[in-house]
């Protein structure tokens, strides 16, 4: 390989009706480029490997062809289409798909941490359909790692198996319990005791996957500053960048939560050596945010439709029904701040 070559991407981000973002990582640091046909080049900095070009100046509606470039070595040559004007309420199809983590330990079902055949075989079924975007909420991974490079292989394996398609379609992730990535320590139990990985600002579950995937920033900042932040003269809390947010496509509007913020397996379990939160409770600055992304979206003349996800559902009927389902009526489990209980 070449120190330009493109080893992972390029992916179609953050599109609407006049603009895009196009992603990819090359193997060395260099100048990443993207030439639309009619447009216009468009560059990054070229101080890293890893690249999200911003593409402006489009037009509703319109397909375009787009060529990548890394080092002005190799080239990559797709297209997509841009949403249609807000309000233009043009009959469209989306995707939606959750829980690819690996099946039973053969091929290609089981590729480092994801069933690779079912995503490739969605993604085939997504592009044959003409999907404007695939919005896919949580557990892409096996996860639970303690490790961040782990982690990070187990995400590349997904990434590659939702290509080339993802070069076309935009395909947009949100988190799930298996997307937890933990500091894990030796209690003498069968999993030990665990929490969200720290420090939050680089090594946490929510601060990787946002480096992994591209996603509107336009959600609640954090915890902190909530009534039990046990203080606000620090960051005590991970971020929820990119993985809270909403995005809108002509008259549809899709909320996304994250079900698994701060998410410590050892809650549920009464084990408050450390604290956390447990699987499927919503927060108080991300619910004081959903509230008011809902009266905006409400209010939005163009939107008719709204769509809330999350990956642990309200009231599940499959696999969560023991645990998330009010945890067996045991509505007293919640998150444990600095040795203190969620307020009820």
């Amino acid at each position: 390989l070449q120190p330009g070559s493109i080893v992972e991407g390029p992916f179609v981000n953050l599109v609407t009706h006049e603009s895009a973002v196009i992603s990819f990582e090359s193997l060395a640091a260099g100048t990443g480029r993207v030439e639309v046909a009619g447009v216009g080049e468009f560059e990054d900095a070229g101080d890293d490997i890893h690249h999200e070009i911003a593409i402006s100046g489009l037009q509703p509606d319109t397909e375009y062809e787009y060529t990548v470039s890394a080092g002005g070595l190799q080239a990559e040559t797709y297209s997509f289409r841009t949403a249609p004007a807000p309000g233009t309420r043009t009959p469209f199809l989306f995707a939606f798909a959750s829980d690819s983590r690996s099946n039973i330990p053969s091929g290609e079902r089981n590729i480092g941490g994801t069933n690779a055949y079912m995503m490739k075989r969605i993604m085939a079924l997504v592009a044959y359909r003409g999907a404007a975007f695939f919005q896919f909420t949580g557990d892409m991974i096996d996860g639970y790692r303690n490790s961040v490079e782990s982690q990070r292989v187990e995400y590349a394996n997904w990434k590659r198996a939702v290509l080339p398609w993802a070069s076309r379609v935009p395909v947009i992730a949100g988190m799930g319990n298996h997307e937890a990535l933990l500091r894990v320590f030796d209690d003498g139990s069968k999993y030990g005791t665990s929490c969200d990985r720290f420090p939050f600002e680089t090594d946490s579950a929510e601060a990787i996957f946002a480096q992994e995937f591209v996603n509107p920033t336009n959600g609640p900042e954090s915890e902190d500053g909530a009534a039990y932040d046990p203080n606000p003269d620090t960051t005590d809390f991970p971020s929820y960048k990119e993985n809270v947010y909403f995005y809108t496509y002509d008259n549809v509007a899709m909320v996304v939560l994250n079900s698994n913020y701060w998410y410590s397996p050892s809650v549920q379990y009464a084990n408050i050596l450390v604290g956390g939160n447990p699987h499927g409770f919503l927060m108080d600055n991300q619910l004081d945010w959903l509230r008011k992304t809902l009266a905006a979206l409400e209010s939005n003349d163009h939107i008719d439709h709204i769509f809330v996800t999350h990956h642990t559902p309200a009231f599940p009927n499959g696999g969560h029904v023991a645990d998330d389902m009010f945890y067996g009526g045991r509505n007293e489990v919640r998150p444990w701040i600095a040795g203190k209980p969620h307020p009820k």
